[in-house]
């Protein structure tokens, strides 16, 4: 199974223990608890959006083999942990 299959195999079962998680908040109605499980989505979907946008493949190969062995998302060959910003402001060049 490659990395890519992985990855996104892994996205969807986050994604679907989110969703029933959120409906037992909602439930409950624990409101707050339901926007930190959204909040976590969303963070997903800035990820792949990210990954999409790369033209160059083996930068997207790079953060997904850091979001496999549990890694925090560093720039390739450095040690600077990647911010929500910096993906959207890296999408957007």
């Amino acid at each position: 199974m490659t990395n890519k299959v992985k990855f996104c195999r892994l996205l969807r079962e986050r994604s679907n223990e989110h969703r029933k998680a959120i409906n037992l908040m909602l439930l409950n109605e624990l409101y707050g608890q339901t926007i930190s499980f959204l909040r976590q989505e969303l963070d997903s979907m800035v990820r792949v959006i990210f990954l999409i946008e790369q033209s160059d493949f083996s930068i997207g190969e790079h953060f997904v083999e850091q979001t496999l062995s549990n890694a925090k998302w560093t720039l390739p060959n450095s040690r600077t942990i990647v911010t929500d910003r910096q993906m959207v402001e890296l999408s957007n060049t």
